[in-house]
């Protein structure tokens, strides 16, 4: 008995810790498909421009899709060209830059007496450009950066 006393703290922590944790989920938005955690839903009563927006507690992450069409370009547009476009179109201060195959830019915005910090990642399709903002209050961003970045690997388009 006196042992089962004593593993007792232990497997309330392990029960804890394995309820707490979030497994990936996949979500599916025009032609674009992301893989977060079950700790997301898709909000489509956010949807302002957005082709589909994803919340959880403490992140959001918006899908954006424009095609070459509606852009008025063809294929040869880069992701770079598109991103440029983005940071004039939305007067963001913002550097376009790249890690890796990955074409971005950071930057924040105030709504609401609150502060916001975005990470937006630009993907080419056959037909069309995505981008996916991940965002997040700025003092919680650098923690969420990471993270993040695993979610915008995850996208297939």
């Amino acid at each position: 008995m006196k042992k089962l006393f004593k593993l007792l703290p232990l497997l309330l922590a392990l029960l804890v810790f394995c309820a707490c944790t979030a497994n990936p989920k996949d979500f599916e938005a025009a032609g674009l498909t992301i893989t977060l955690t079950d700790d997301f839903a898709r909000e489509d009563s956010l949807n302002e421009k957005q082709d589909a927006v994803f919340v959880s507690d403490d992140a959001v992450v918006s899908v954006f899709c424009e095609s070459f069409k509606t852009l008025g370009v063809d294929s040869s547009f880069t992701e770079e060209d598109y991103a440029q476009i983005l940071k004039r179109t939305n007067y963001t201060e913002a550097t376009v830059m790249h890690k890796g195959d990955y074409v971005y830019f950071q930057y924040e915005a105030s709504e609401k007496d609150a502060d916001y910090k975005y990470l937006a990642v630009v993907y080419k399709a056959d037909d069309a450009f995505y981008t996916v903002q991940f965002g997040t209050f700025a003092e919680l961003f650098d923690a969420q950066l990471e993270t993040f970045w695993g979610y915008a690997e995850s996208v297939k388009v």
